[in-house]
């Protein structure tokens, strides 16, 4: 088994695209570009998760977190 083999199946096995993967410059390819993908999905939930640790009132999500629901449901 070859070089390109060996790494188009340990892609498949981590559920990584490989898209054409005709050689090894197109898997490696494939390969960097759902890295920065998945890089940059992580940092954004990252961040997200930071904004709302912090409790930021300017935060759009922060109302729902802080608000506590009414117990008298005759006064809504």
């Amino acid at each position: 088994m070859d070089d390109t083999e060996k790494l188009a199946q340990m892609m498949i096995r981590c559920g990584l695209a490989t898209g054409h993967g005709d050689t090894i410059d197109d898997l490696i390819f494939e390969l960097e570009k759902q890295i920065k993908n998945t890089s940059h999905a992580f940092s954004d939930a990252r961040a997200m998760m930071a904004m709302h640790d912090n409790k930021n009132p300017k935060d759009p999500y922060y109302s729902w977190k802080t608000e506590k629901p009414s117990r008298d449901r005759r006064k809504e």
